[in-house]
């Protein structure tokens, strides 16, 4: 049986977040308590804690699993990676008051403090978001080598096809 772990209101009131014992989050309809789309997948354990911001536009939800992740609450889609550092499930999260940060408590007796603007998209929502913008051939995805943003280097340069494929000019032959 699925058992709602915790429940917490929009502030515009619309909208209720539900995280369960069955390692989901869900949306519900404030005024007909009908579920808005499809359960939000992406912790290992029960969802301890949700809650939304203040502009209603992310959740944060926490899990015995000892993570939190960031959804975007329009779409469902997670927001980054998982956050971890906790060495216990977490109990409880909040946006401060400007949306820019997030605080945690856990069962290790510890309280995290998390910075939004740091959480970055996940490599595989960055493939598909480049793939959308510049798509490439079965042949030249296996060529592809993710660009390294810490250590500003790139194991080797596109193929031509790959630059025409993106719209970039033909390099002339030496």
């Amino acid at each position: 049986m699925t058992v709602a772990c915790r429940v917490s209101r929009s502030f515009d009131r619309r909208r209720i977040v539900s995280g369960s014992t069955d390692k989901t989050l869900r949306l519900w309809d404030a005024a007909t308590g009908a579920p808005i789309g499809d359960p939000l997948r992406g912790h290992e354990e029960a969802v301890t804690s949700v809650v939304f911001s203040r502009d209603g536009r992310r959740i944060v939800s926490g899990s015995r699993d000892t993570t939190l992740r960031l959804w975007d609450a329009e779409t469902g889609a997670p927001i980054g990676e998982l956050m971890r550092g906790h060495d216990g499930g977490v109990r409880t999260v909040v946006f401060s008051p400007d949306g820019r940060r997030l605080v945690s408590g856990s069962d290790d007796r510890t309280l995290r403090f998390w910075e939004v603007a740091a959480l970055r998209p996940s490599l595989a929502d960055l493939a598909a978001k480049a793939e959308t913008l510049c798509p490439l051939s079965a042949s030249e995805r296996r060529e592809l080598h993710l660009f390294d943003p810490t250590t500003e280097t790139n194991d080797r340069p596109l193929t031509e096809a790959q630059r025409r494929a993106c719209g970039e000019p033909a390099v002339a032959a030496k």
